[in-house]
This record gives structure tokens, sequence and C-alpha cells, in this order.
């Protein structure tokens, strides 16, 4: 029997940029056709500080990209000043490469990135489930707002990294693609309700 192929991240070149698009054009599907969108828009702000790459991580398998994970730039609203913040959205696996922990590998080096680079805190919208194993927490109970309240509370979670200090704390404020493309949230109430009382 063969042993699966070694999972190789790295970050995104420009030459990645077509792969991307697909990998998360076929992970999300039809369902979410604004997510390839989303990727390409958040682009011009998949940066931090003093970094010159794009804050954006492939994984590749036998030198094929299968997943990718963005990083972009949204502003915490504190009482001091507004702070830079990053966000992780969206994450994606091809569908045949799924299970094999690739989704856990991408989220890891999303929070070493982020690190890395000297953003205080990490936000994204997702499965508390998966991503509370994978170092992240409910951020409204650590002085966060939701962006949207058509995010359900516990989905809306935060990986809280070295450079963030006490006072950083408020609401946060996405980038205008989430908004000009309308990936904010959930519109489903009934959905929402679930989530939030963890029967999801």
């Amino acid at each position: 029997m063969n042993s699966p192929s070694a999972v190789t991240l790295r970050r995104e070149t420009p030459d990645d940029v077509e792969v991307v698009a697909a990998v998360v054009g076929t992970a999300f599907g039809p369902e979410e056709p604004a997510v390839p969108q989303l990727v390409t828009a958040l682009r011009p702000f998949s940066r931090f500080g003093d970094d010159a790459g794009a804050l954006s991580i492939v994984a590749e398998v036998d030198g094929a990209v299968v997943g990718h994970v963005l990083l972009s730039l949204s502003r915490l609203d504190t009482w001091e000043r507004l702070i830079d913040v990053l966000v992780l959205s969206p994450l994606a696996v091809l569908p045949e490469h799924q299970e094999r922990g690739i989704g856990s590998s991408l989220v890891a080096a999303a929070i070493a990135l982020a690190t890395e680079v000297g953003a205080p805190a990490l936000f994204l919208e997702g499965s508390p489930t998966f991503y509370g194993a994978r170092g992240f927490s409910a951020a409204e109970p650590l002085g966060f707002r939701r962006p949207s309240r058509r995010i359900p509370r516990p989905a809306f979670q935060v990986a809280v990294l070295p450079a963030h200090e006490g006072w950083m704390t408020g609401p946060l404020v996405y980038a205008h693609p989430f908004w000009d493309l309308d990936c904010v949230g959930l519109r489903d109430r009934a959905l929402v309700e679930q989530i939030e009382s963890g029967n999801s």
C-alpha cells in the first residue's frame, strides 16, 4: 500500500494566483460563488506591517496546490485608536484531500505567520469545534465585538497573539471586500440559532 504523499506548506507567489482561485472555487463549490472573488478582492489587504509578501499560504502535494489560506488586514476599533489586526478567510482544501490534516496544518501556519508579522490578534468566522481545537477561542468573552449580528456568537473566533495588549478590545471592523461581496455572517436565522444553541 502506498503511503500518503507529504504535504508542503509555503507562501503564495504570483504564479499561484490562478490555481489558488481554482482550488478555492472547487472547495467551496457553486453554492458559494463569491468566495473566489473574495480572495481576489482581499489580496491588496493581505499585508501587515513591514512584511513585503502576501499573507497567503498554499499547501502542496506532489508539487500540486491542494489547499490555501488567506490572511487579510482589518481593524479593531479600540477606545484608544484603531488597531490593525488580521482575519483568516477563506480556508480551502480540495475535497479529495480533506480529512488528512491539511486544513489543520494551514491554520497552524496562519497563526505562526500572523505572530511572525506582529499582528496582535487573528480573527475568523467558523466552527467553534474545529477552530477551538486549533488555537482559537470565542472572541466576545475576551472583549471583542462581532462586525455583524449575522455572525453566530460562538462562530466569532480569535487567536490572541503575543503582540496583543490588554487594552486592545472592541469591535472588529472588516475590510470593505467582505461587505462588497456580502461575505459576512449567515443569512439563515435558523442555522444561526442552531449554532448559538450549541447544536451544530
